[in-house]
């Protein structure tokens, strides 16, 4: 199992702190699926204190992130 299915199967299960934390190392690794996850989880509450200034910015991090890959496919 990849580590972004397991970090799926995690918060799936509600084991959101251990999702929450799988998705934040995925993200700084250059993920954009974890990326917008660790925002989804900023701005709900999932696994870490809601936070939707954060949340907005891994958003963003995330949109930045699929754009870069749609330029780089082009």
């Amino acid at each position: 199992m990849s580590r972004g299915n397991e970090a799926k199967t995690l918060f799936m299960r509600g084991e959101y702190e251990s999702a929450f934390k799988l998705f934040s190392e995925l993200a700084a690794d250059g993920d954009a699926v974890s990326a917008f996850n660790v925002g989804y989880c900023c701005l709900h509450g999932y696994g870490v204190e809601k936070d939707p200034v954060m949340g907005k910015e891994f958003l963003t991090n995330y949109t930045s992130m699929t754009a870069q890959c749609a330029v780089d496919a082009w």
